[in-house]
């Protein structure tokens, strides 16, 4: 059977957010990376990693034995180094989901369909589509596993998913909040409303 990587990827700058770590920001009685890594433990994902070049994001994890922290020096280089680290502590064979650290209204229902879909073609790249709108978490395979890690620079997978067109699933949703990043501080204001 497919086994499962989710690579949260919690190093970015928080550029269009303000001064702070929007990962650390609260959402209820959790901070916003803390829900997002949540509903990835509800779902039962196989293996959850979470890269980050932040020591107060790794402190919160340190004690779960459900979460494993991978360090991540080279933050500056772009997205690309939290997808290297990511994919080099996955379990051996397993497919890669990519999850944003700022995605902390992802359900966990959504996470298990997606997963569903993924063991039912372990050898696709799954896209979720939230009423037409592309999004993620995105899910590639085990045999993308050196064109992923490959990549360099602030690119992600787009250009995976560019010479691998024949790959590619999507997998359909009727709700968009599981799509919604928190990347302004407006954003997360009209959000924390929602939790109070």
């Amino acid at each position: 059977m497919a086994g499962l990587s989710a690579i949260v990827m919690a190093s970015g700058f928080s550029k269009r957010f303000g001064q702070k770590n929007k990962l650390l920001m609260p959402l209820g009685q959790m901070t916003i990376i803390e829900r997002t890594v949540q509903s990835l433990i509800d779902a039962q994902v196989n293996q959850i990693l979470v890269v980050t070049q932040y020591k107060e994001v790794a402190a919160i994890f340190s004690n779960n034995p459900s979460v494993e922290v991978v360090m991540n020096a080279s933050a500056v280089e772009g997205i690309s180094a939290s997808i290297r680290l990511g994919v080099a502590a996955s379990q051996e064979n397993h497919g890669f989901m990519f999850v944003p650290g700022d995605q902390a209204l992802l359900q966990s229902q959504t996470l298990k369909s997606l997963t569903s879909g993924y063991m039912a073609s372990p050898d696709k790249i799954i896209i979720p589509i939230y009423k037409g709108t592309p999004g993620s978490p995105k899910i590639f395979p085990p045999s993308l596993r050196k064109q992923l890690m490959e990549l360099t620079g602030d690119h992600g997978g787009r250009a995976i998913l560019q010479h691998n067109q024949s790959l590619i699933k999507k997998q359909h949703f009727q709700q968009t909040l599981d799509n919604l990043d928190i990347d302004t501080y407006d954003r997360y204001q009209r959000i924390r409303e929602d939790f109070q």
